[in-house]
C-alpha cells in the first residue's frame, strides 16, 4: 500500500439487510484493515444493530434525510468532504440520478 486514503460510501439505506449493504460492509471493513479512513452516508438508517455487530468501529457513519437533493444534504455533504478530506466517493446507490447529482455538487 503506497498511503492512506480518505473514503466516502454514499449508499440509500444503511444498515440495512440486503446485498449491497453488506458489500458496503465488507469493503468498508476491508479498507480500514488496509489503513484507510472510512465514512458511510446514507438516507435512511434502519437497523443500526447491524452496524454495531458488524461494522468496524473505526469507520464512521453519517445520516442524511430526504429528498435526496435538498440544500441540507448539499451542504453536509460538501462539509463532510471538505472536513474528511475525501479523496474517493463510492456510490453504491447510483440508480437513481438525484444520488449522482448530489455528489457532483
Amino acid at each position: 500500500m503506497t498511503g492512506a486514503m480518505n473514503i466516502l460510501f454514499i449508499i440509500g439505506v444503511y444498515p440495512n439487510y440486503g446485498g449491497t449493504e453488506k458489500v458496503t460492509t465488507l469493503l468498508a471493513n476491508e479498507f480500514t484493515k488496509q489503513g484507510h479512513s472510512v465514512s458511510i452516508a446514507s438516507f435512511s438508517q434502519p437497523f443500526p444493530e447491524l452496524a454495531e455487530r458488524e461494522l468496524s468501529t473505526n469507520i464512521r457513519l453519517h445520516a442524511l434525510t430526504y429528498p435526496v437533493y435538498s440544500a441540507a444534504n448539499r451542504r453536509k455533504l460538501r462539509a463532510l468532504v471538505h472536513e474528511e478530506q475525501t479523496e474517493i466517493i463510492i456510490n453504491q446507490w447510483c440508480l437513481p440520478y438525484y444520488v449522482t447529482r448530489l455528489i457532483n455538487y
